[in-house]
């Protein structure tokens, strides 16, 4: 569906989400950890974006249109150029590969 849930299985009953995370106007095709902030994650979706959050907000810090159609996948990489920083990289119905700079995490 077209909302990013964070499940936490240490805890029990109702709690088990954590967080919904819901901005995406289509479907989120793919989820991914940043592996530099336990809060930092960034979701690509059919609506032709990609939105980084960090979970303790409800709307995502950033959302980038990174393709002329669906975003299949997302993926967090080294940017050996920036200090702290990462490279947050899409792929798309499109047949594209799209590179973006993440700046230091919050």
């Amino acid at each position: 569906d077209r909302v990013v849930r964070v499940w936490d299985p240490r805890s029990g009953g109702a709690a088990l989400v954590s967080a919904a995370l819901s901005s995406h106007k289509g479907w989120v095709t793919a989820v991914v950890w940043s592996g530099r902030s336990e809060y930092e994650l960034a979701s690509a979706s059919l609506d032709t974006t990609v939105k980084l959050w960090d979970i303790r907000a409800s709307v995502p810090n950033h959302t980038i249109k990174a393709h002329e159609g669906k975003v299949l996948c997302v993926a967090f990489g080294p940017a050996p150029k920036h200090k702290d920083g990462l490279r947050l990289v899409s792929g798309g119905e499109d047949g594209r590969m799209r590179t973006f700079a993440v700046g230091k995490a919050a």
